[in-house]
C-alpha cells in the first residue's frame, strides 16, 4: 500500500496474467484504510485475531458473504443459484459501464473500466499502448464510488 498515493498494488504473483495491477482508493475506500490504520498495530491491514497473521479461512468467509447475498435477495424475491466473488466484478463491470449523464453520454470509457479490471488488451492497443491509465482508473473508481454511495443512501422502497 502506498499511503501517499492513496492506492494499493496488487504483486504480479497475486494477479492472474503474472502483471502488478495498481489500484487507486476512492476518497470512500480510503476512509475504511485510515480506521483500519487506526484500529490496528498489525503489519496487515486486516489482520487475524493475533494481529500477527494475514486473514485466513478464506472459504468460510466466502461462504458466509454467499449466505448475506442470499438473504438479502430473498428479501427481494430474487434467487441466487451459485454466487461468488467473481460476480462482484461481473457487477462492477455492468454498472461501470451503464453510469450515464443526464444527456445518455457514458462517464467511463470502457476500455477504463477493462483496466480497473486488470483485464488484459489485446490486439494492436495492447502491443503498443503502454500507459498505465492510473488517473482514468482512478476517475473511474470514483464515479462508481459515488454511484455506491447513492444506491446505499436511497430509501429501500425507491429502488425498486
Amino acid at each position: 500500500m502506498d499511503i501517499g498515493a492513496r492506492h494499493i498494488t496488487i504483486s504480479a504473483d497475486r494477479m492472474k496474467h503474472n502483471r502488478a495491477h495498481v489500484v487507486p482508493l476512492t476518497q470512500q475506500a480510503w476512509e475504511i484504510v485510515e480506521r483500519r490504520l487506526k484500529a490496528t498495530t498489525s503489519r496487515y491491514l486486516f489482520a487475524a485475531g493475533d494481529g500477527d497473521n494475514h486473514l485466513t479461512g478464506f472459504s468460510k468467509r466466502q461462504a458466509a458473504i454467499k449466505a448475506a447475498v442470499v438473504k438479502l435477495a430473498a428479501a427481494d424475491g430474487i434467487e441466487v443459484a451459485h454466487w461468488s466473488f467473481h460476480d462482484l466484478r461481473r457487477s462492477v463491470s455492468t454498472h461501470m459501464n451503464g453510469l450515464r449523464d443526464e444527456g445518455g453520454n457514458r462517464l467511463i470509457a470502457k476500455d477504463h473500466i477493462e483496466r480497473v479490471l486488470s483485464h488484459i488488451i489485446r490486439g494492436v492497443e495492447g502491443t503498443y499502448d503502454r500507459n498505465d491509465y492510473y488517473a482514468e482508473k482512478r476517475r473511474a473508481l470514483m464515479l462508481w464510488a459515488n454511484r455506491l454511495d447513492t444506491i446505499a443512501k436511497t430509501p429501500k422502497q425507491a429502488t425498486k
